[in-house]
């Protein structure tokens, strides 16, 4: 039995945790219909029974023809969905974490829908995920990177090379060399300690920003 409302749901309702059910419901539907749960009519010799069960048959092919077209509407909105959900994730100051949870992982099953139903369009919106990850991604860390510059410490420039020239270690007024005036860019200094954080957390910006950290690496 197909419920009224299943029609005007998926034709019309919006996207939510009842139009997810409707969508399951639609699919056993078509597996009965297409006969993958084993319920096939089966003859029993008396002609009553065989027309009883022929006219089953023709009204499971008119209802099967009306499914197949709601099917398409349920394919057609999912891929709105997921599209308009990735189109709300590139927004600047967006929760991606929350969307990620309450808008994409809490209807996983259309996306299962959508393989089993239409693989190219379950393609397409995979495709447009990565791509939508994949910027959002570039743009959080080369964000991080240049605010994270703000804070680093040059220890050594391409001026600073292994045998420097008396001439600009010495004084002004003076032929005596001042070697205050040689950098130690060679000197290992404190650029080890980054062996041992190597598993160490991520360096949080705001805390960077508040302890005022000079960062050499």
């Amino acid at each position: 039995m197909v419920p009224p409302e299943l029609a005007p749901a998926l034709a019309a309702g919006d996207v939510n945790d009842a139009f997810v059910d409707y969508v399951l419901l639609l699919t056993k539907r078509l597996d009965y219909l297409a006969g993958k749960d084993g319920a096939t009519p089966k003859e029993t010799g008396s002609g009553s029974d065989t027309m009883y069960q022929s006219s089953n048959i023709l009204a499971c092919q008119e209802m099967k023809s009306h499914l197949t077209l709601l099917k398409q509407r349920a394919i057609s909105k999912s891929k709105e969905y997921f599209l308009h959900t990735f189109n709300e994730m590139k927004r600047s100051k967006t929760n991606i974490q929350m969307i990620q949870k309450n808008s994409l992982s809490k209807h996983k099953f259309m996306m299962r829908f959508l393989k089993e139903n239409a693989p190219q369009v379950a393609k397409e919106i995979r495709k447009a995920y990565i791509e939508t990850m994949s910027r959002i991604l570039h743009l959080l860390f080369r964000s991080y990177y240049n605010h994270m510059m703000r804070f680093h410490t040059e220890i050594a420039s391409r001026g600073d090379v292994l045998v420097v020239d008396e001439m600009n270690l010495k004084g002004l007024f003076s032929n005596r060399v001042d070697l205050s005036k040689q950098s130690d860019a060679f000197s290992i200094g404190n650029r080890a300690d980054i062996l041992q954080e190597m598993e160490a957390p991520p360096l949080l910006l705001h805390i960077v920003a508040a302890e005022e950290k000079k960062l050499t690496y």
